[in-house]
């Protein structure tokens, strides 16, 4: 199939035959499932190679389930003043959020309810800037309008 891929246009406006564009769907829905993942679940999922797909996503889920415990394990070892039961709520609320915002129902990060009775993003300032300081989430900010430069509120 590679000298069809090859021969593919991206700008010329024709659609891709559909038994490539079959292939290329196929190969991006594993790459959402595998890549940009460590080392160790990548090559859990190519070392599998001969075993079906159900078997080689459920080996990189474990993988996957694995390493988010480890990260969990960590955090009252690296927290410092930080409370790690905070850091910990923080990490659950970060995904659960923004797989909700898929469907345009969160609109920005919502602090509330995060940590019991503390609602306020100053309350969650220290295990929140504890994940940027440890490169597990990037915050970003919101743009007021598409236009150059881009002009932004702060969170």
């Amino acid at each position: 199939m590679l000298p069809e891929l090859e021969s593919i246009s991206l700008t010329a406006l024709k659609p891709i035959p559909t038994v490539i564009h079959q292939h290329l769907l196929s190969r991006w829905r594993e790459y959402l499932v595998v890549s940009g993942l460590p080392r160790k679940v990548v090559a859990t999922y190519i070392a599998m190679n001969a075993a079906s797909p159900l078997e080689r996503f459920n080996a990189v889920r474990e993988k996957q389930y694995a390493l988010i415990e480890g990260y969990r394990s960590d955090f009252s070892k690296h927290s410092g003043t930080v409370n790690a039961n905070h850091i910990d709520h923080v990490f659950t609320a970060v995904p659960h959020q923004l797989s909700t915002s898929l469907d345009t129902s969160a609109k920005r990060f919502q602090f509330a309810g995060i940590i019991p009775q503390q609602a306020r993003f100053r309350n969650l300032r220290d295990p929140i800037g504890w994940y940027k300081k440890a490169r597990l989430v990037i915050p970003t900010l919101i743009a007021n309008s598409g236009e150059q430069p881009l002009t932004h509120t702060h969170c």
